[in-house]
């Protein structure tokens, strides 16, 4: 087991920055791909492999959160997050150079390894040096971040392939990732990890015993529903935009930012009130709400609908997101000792992508059925949207059952943040 040092004030903003350009990168290459994949199949002449260039990022990715969470509990935060940086680096090198699609998969393959840490070591590694109160502000920048790479991602991945070429989807990887290994080689707290230690058991790489916990329980299942109904959605309402409505996919990604706004609000609005309060409870059962509505008047809106119109339900839809998606991450966190945190955080985390890679699936299913039988694309999605705010309220009923525990306001290790870490 690993006990942590905590680190300086001064030296947190740094390694949250170097964390998050980490967390972005992982996002970017699932987004910018996606919307540069007509130009690689073009290059490549991959067509009849097209869905495997996500989705073996998507399934490597999901595969290895939970072994990243007891890597990380054994061995501490920070080798297993330099291990993920060069893997998502080395799958970069690979992209950039493939000469073939299976090349390219396999890439894609070996960045998805190295996503998977990042997306459950981000949110460890913040626990390691914050109260469990204090995360919210933190976990919100998270949520902005992760947001900002899935919805700006096609804008320059579109622009990239158009420009200096796909490739470069690849290539600008690389020194961003180069900046943010060094700083988390720097700042990271050094684990003392206590020798022999004992051997890997299954429940260790997947703790389902965590389920005996009802609020765990209840907070990673909700997470699972929400992830389908939210990002089941979210996916497809740029195509959404310029098969129902005639937007060009330039107009498309602008509108987009819509639901940006809506999401910056929720999240920074429901970090204030829980580090100031303590309450956290009916934020996500808000969020839940909220996001049912918006998709219920997204699936009833007619033919011809103006564009200000259905940007407003993308501002409801990212505002109903924002309140719920990283505060049941803080909720997940409380209900573990410390020592456990990494493993909960990565059992969250894959019960979280599974939900959206169901919803994804889902979606793309129902549309993809419904217009290639001739029916209208408003009809069609209209249809998506009303069984996903159902989905909505189900994650919003199961919430309810949560109990409330107040949130830890101790540190999370020996120390304080005000004490300077001197080994380096």
């Amino acid at each position: 087991m690993a006990e942590w040092r905590l680190l300086s004030e001064r030296r947190l903003v740094p390694l949250i920055g170097a964390l998050m350009a980490g967390l972005l990168l992982s996002e970017l290459d699932q987004s910018m791909v996606a919307a540069a994949l007509p130009s690689i199949v073009a290059d490549l002449d991959g067509v009849g492999n097209l869905m495997w260039v996500n989705t073996s990022y998507l399934l490597a990715a999901t595969a290895v959160l939970p072994l990243y969470g007891a890597l990380g509990d054994r061995h501490g935060r920070r080798p297993v997050i330099i291990g993920a940086l060069l893997a998502i680096m080395i799958g970069s090198v690979l992209g950039g150079l493939a000469s073939d699609m299976a090349v390219l998969i396999l890439a894609r393959v070996v960045q998805g390894l190295g996503a998977g840490g990042m997306l459950v070591l981000v949110q460890a590694s913040v626990a390691d040096v914050l109260p469990v109160r204090d995360r919210a502000p933190v976990m919100s920048v998270i949520g902005a971040v992760f947001a900002a790479g899935a919805l700006g991602g096609p804008l320059i991945g579109g622009w990239l392939a158009e420009g200096p070429g796909w490739r470069w989807i690849f290539w600008i990887n690389l020194p961003v990732g180069v900046i943010a290994l060094i700083a988390c080689r720097r700042l990271l707290p050094r684990p003392e990890v206590s020798y022999p230690l004992p051997p890997v058991r299954a429940a260790d790489l997947l703790p389902i015993r965590l389920f005996a916990d009802r609020t765990f329980a209840l907070v990673a299942v909700a997470g699972l529903v929400l992830g389908l109904a939210m990002f089941g959605s979210v996916g497809y309402l740029p195509t959404y935009l310029q098969l129902s409505l005639g937007l060009s996919p330039a107009e498309a990604g602008l509108w987009m930012l819509t639901l940006v706004a809506g999401l910056a609000v929720g999240t920074l609005g429901s970090a204030r009130v829980v580090s100031r309060t303590g309450v956290y409870r009916p934020l996500p059962i808000t969020g839940a709400v909220l996001a049912a509505a918006a998709l219920a008047l997204l699936s009833q809106l007619p033919g011809g609908v103006s564009v200000p119109v259905v940007g407003g339900c993308f501002v409801l839809l990212g505002l109903g997101i924002g309140l719920a998606w990283e505060v049941l991450v803080v909720m997940v966190q409380n209900t573990v000792s410390q020592e456990r945190v990494g493993a909960a955080t990565a059992l969250n985390g894959f019960s979280r992508e599974v939900g959206v890679l169901l919803g994804s699936a889902l979606v793309g299913g129902l549309v993809s059925a419904g217009l290639s039988a001739g029916s209208d694309p408003m009809t069609t999605f209209g249809g998506a949207f009303a069984g996903l705010a159902m989905v909505a309220l189900v994650a919003a009923a199961m919430l309810l059952g949560v109990r409330r525990r107040p949130l830890s306001t101790s540190q999370p290790a020996t120390g304080s943040l005000t004490a300077a870490m001197e080994e380096r």
